[in-house]
């Protein structure tokens, strides 16, 4: 809507709306950055991709993304035929090809790069996890630069999630330990789709100490993640990010922060777990069946075989573990 606002104007009627002013959206989503609303506060959509065309390493909508809200569109003139405010769908087969498109494929994280992300100093040995986390030391600081991506790679977590977790966000039911991702504006804690939800802790974060941090550290487990005036640490984070994919020599195109949930689906299919309790654990959406909207789901406790088969062949985070500190 925003786009098509943008286009269009918000004086527009909407039987004035041509296929032209489609395209035009759709073009504007293409060119449209990734989280444009958090990195980019207060721009215009068009103002956004002028900014984020300058920037070297440039992250935009793929295309998925942009046929998802052109289908929106698409849904919002049909019902204005039905309801007769125009006469025809200007949005109708806008769709972009994705068979055999790789401009914007999203690229999974190689065991190799992994080795050398988690073998850098704020991993291995750093002066001090604020500014010196590049400079070989012997502190090992375990803070939100520590355990943000790796409760991303083995937990299928999304940045913000991860940086806004609270110590009540983890409990313990029996032998399994229970993350709780919570939809809580009041805490800053957003979750797509706006739904809260529990799943069983991976084996090896429980290996490398969360459970213990969690437990000795305040309320807000990471309060030294910086959140920016929407109220997001993704923003912040990923720029940091970035700069530890440099120093540890790892940049290539398509492979971002949010690979890591992209590695987490592909362990799953690796590991033959079934669909329904694949999306259950990485809380993907089934696109609104009517399956999905029947029950309560599966609980915690249902799921946590299936997330201890999430492996990483070729990944060596021996040093991290807390035993050998």
């Amino acid at each position: 809507m925003r786009a098509l606002t943008e286009v269009v104007g918000p004086e527009t009627p909407i039987a004035d709306v041509t296929r032209s002013h489609v395209i035009a959206v759709r073009d504007l989503l293409l060119r449209t950055p990734s989280n444009a609303t958090q990195r980019y506060p207060g721009l215009t959509l068009e103002a956004a991709a002028e900014h984020e065309a300058q920037q070297a390493n440039s992250r935009t909508l793929d295309r998925s993304t942009v046929n998802t809200q052109i289908n929106w569109v698409t849904g919002l003139f049909a019902f204005a035929v039905r309801e007769q405010f125009v006469a025809s769908n200007p949005a109708q087969r806008l769709s972009l090809p994705l068979i055999g498109d790789r401009t914007n494929k999203r690229e999974v994280w190689k065991p190799e790069e992994l080795n050398l992300l988690f073998g850098q100093p704020i991993y291995s040995g750093c002066q001090d996890g604020d500014r010196n986390w590049k400079n070989p030391g012997n502190a090992r600081p375990r803070q939100g630069r520590f355990w943000v991506p790796l409760l991303c790679l083995f937990q299928g977590l999304r940045m913000n999630e991860a940086c806004r977790l609270y110590a009540d966000d983890l409990s313990n039911e029996g032998d399994i330990w229970i993350l709780r991702i919570a939809h809580n504006p009041e805490r800053n804690q957003r979750v797509k789709n706006d739904t809260t939800a529990s799943v069983p802790l991976h084996p090896m974060l429980v290996k490398l100490g969360f459970p213990s941090f969690a437990q000795q550290n305040g309320s807000e487990l990471f309060p030294e993640l910086r959140l920016d005036r929407n109220g997001y640490a993704s923003n912040y984070f990923s720029k940091w990010f970035a700069a530890l994919q440099k120093a540890a020599g790892v940049r290539r195109k398509g492979l971002y922060f949010h690979s890591f949930r992209h590695n987490f689906r592909d362990a799953l299919r690796q590991a033959r777990v079934p669909m329904d309790r694949s999306h259950a654990l990485g809380r993907w959406s089934d696109g609104g069946s009517a399956a999905e909207r029947y029950g309560e789901g599966f609980r915690p406790i249902d799921l946590a075989q299936d997330i201890s088969l999430v492996e990483y062949p070729g990944l060596d985070i021996r040093h991290l573990i807390a035993e050998h500190f």
